[in-house]
This record gives C-alpha cells, sequence and structure tokens, in this order.
C-alpha cells in the first residue's frame, strides 16, 4: 500500500507577515527614540565638560605664578563710584595722558594688566607688544564678560583660514601681547589655559567668545576683586543677555567668592536670574558651574 507523500506548505501567509512588520516597527520605534533621547543628551553633557573645564582653567589662571596670582578675571572695567561694570577696554596702549573717553596708565584695564603681568619687573604700558602683518599696532577691543574670559585663558587671538588660533602670551614681561614669533615655533608661552578648539567659540563680534554646545554664549559673572558676596550690578557687561543677573540663595550669591558661568541650554534663552524661581520658562533648561542640575528644577 503506497502512502501519498507529505505536503510542504511553501511560503508565509499574511497573518505571518504582518507579524513580522509589526515586530520591525516596534523595534524601529524604539531605536528611534534612543536615538532621539541620545541626540538631546550629547550636547547637554557636551555643554557641561565645557562648564567645568572652563571653571578649572579659571583656577589654574588664578593660581599660576606666571599670571600674578590674580583673585579673578573681571567681566569688565568696574566703576567703584557708580558699582557698575563696562567693557574692559583692550588697548595695545595705556598711556599717562590719554585721549578723552580712553583708558590710560591709571585705568581699571591697565592696573589689572599690571597686577597679572607686571610681576615686580614692570610692564610697558605704553606698547604691550601686539602687532599685525604690517607691523602697526592696531589691538582695540571694548570687551564684553564673555570676551574678557575667553582672552585672559586664550591669549592673543591670531587668524587662522578662516579660524582663530589662541597663542597665550609672550614670556616677554615688558610686552606680553607680542604676537607668536613666526621664526620661532617653539617658544615658550604663557597659556592658553583652556582648550580652545573650533567648536568651542564663536567670533561673532569680532573677537572670541565661548559658547555651549548649542552655540550660544556662555555668561560669565565674577564678584568684584574677589570679594564675599561682591556681585555688583548684573555682575559684568553683558549685551548679549541684558537684564539677566547672577543667581542669589537666600540673599547670597552662588559661589559668593567666586564666579557663575552659565549656559542658556536648547532653548537659547537665559532665566532671568537673581533668586532662583523653579517658574522661570526660560530657564528651565540652563546649566551653570555651581549647580549639577538645570536651573530651572531650582536650588539644589
Amino acid at each position: 500500500m503506497m502512502r501519498r507523500s507529505g505536503h510542504r506548505r511553501a511560503g508565509v501567509t499574511l497573518i505571518e507577515l504582518l507579524v513580522v512588520l509589526a515586530i520591525i516597527a516596534i523595534l524601529m520605534s524604539l531605536i528611534t527614540a534612543a536615538a532621539m533621547r541620545a541626540r538631546k543628551v550629547k550636547p547637554k553633557t557636551e555643554t557641561m565638560a565645557r562648564i567645568t573645564a572652563t571653571n578649572s582653567a579659571v583656577g589654574t589662571f588664578r593660581s599660576n605664578e606666571s599670571f600674578g596670582h590674580v583673585k579673578y578675571i573681571p567681566p569688565g572695567a568696574f566703576d567703584p563710584a557708580t558699582k557698575t561694570w563696562g567693557p574692559f577696554r583692550l588697548r595695545n596702549s595705556y598711556p599717562a595722558t590719554p585721549a578723552a573717553g580712553e583708558p590710560g596708565q591709571f585705568s581699571f584695564e591697565a592696573q589689572y594688566l599690571q597686577q597679572v603681568f607686571g610681576g615686580g619687573r614692570g610692564l610697558n604700558l605704553d606698547d604691550l607688544g601686539y602687532r599685525d602683518d604690517a607691523g602697526q599696532a592696531v589691538l582695540r577691543a571694548d570687551l564684553d564678560a564673555n570676551q574678557t574670559l575667553t582672552f585672559f585663558l586664550g591669549g592673543i587671538q591670531e587668524p587662522s583660514n578662516g579660524a582663530a588660533v589662541f597663542t597665550g602670551f609672550a614670556t616677554n614681561q615688558q610686552q606680553p601681547f607680542v604676537r607668536r614669533s613666526k621664526s620661532l615655533r617653539d617658544e615658550i608661552r604663557r597659556g592658553p589655559i583652556l582648550d580652545l578648539g573650533s567648536d568651542k567659540y564663536s567670533l561673532a563680534g569680532g573677537f572670541a567668545r565661548l559658547i555651549d554646545a548649542w552655540g550660544n554664549p556662555l555668561l560669565y559673572f565674577a564678584a568684584y576683586d574677589g570679594g564675599t558676596n561682591a556681585y555688583y550690578g548684573n555682575g559684568g557687561y553683558n549685551p548679549v543677555a541684558p537684564g539677566v543677573a547672577p543667581y542669589q540663595r537666600n540673599g547670597q550669591f552662588e559661589n559668593p567668592k567666586g564666579f557663575q558661568l552659565i549656559s542658556a541650554g536648547e532653548n537659547g534663552r537665559f532665566g532671568a536670574g537673581g533668586n532662583w524661581n523653579t517658574q522661570d520658562p526660560d530657564g528651565i533648561d540652563d546649566q551653570s558651574n555651581f549647580s549639577s542640575g538645570l536651573l530651572g528644577s531650582g536650588p539644589g
């Protein structure tokens, strides 16, 4: 007696195909969601790394004998009479008899530069040494708080293929703004203290500013002369986000003898600062050097 041979079904049913497609769709959605979460977390992590590195660099600058053991990096020029800040007027020369409206040898800026570079060995305030390629003294800039911080941590800014190279400061005590020598590529210089890679600064406005991972300038506030709770006015000449104030808690400034460094976060808008406000939608994603959490979550 012959048996009928078994019959094997070819292909798959429509139901089986739909099940497979549904599984693939679920996996793709999970992968996409994870990628989106990672994309949102990455700039926050990178921004916090930049804030931490800058925080450390300021400490290095302040403790380095080559920079005179300064108490702080100024967020601009301070006027003790009005207790307000203006731009740090960076010049190649601070003469004994300045032109009207210009800083001279007794200006805030000149005195600070004496403290940083003088070192008891003198400083040529009539000629700090900066020259363009034609040999002309051209350094003339009104720096906001962020630009001032960037300058002292990075040093002399030189153009290179549309970007910038930060070369620190010359070892010549008399003329610290001398540009890097083209004939001495390995010359010893002071700094730069902070790694200013091409994605970590912006040249908008003509002078470099530190930026967060979203490309927004960081805010920098400092206590005047390193004094306790001495954040006067809005803490620094700040055209990037006017009206924003350094943060306080219970009547005391955060980092009362130091400085505050703040990122506007993904939304690009800074919180108003002052006493912490958990209901401030602009500051909900702000990051800083004085809080491990986002500023919109309140003090912690």
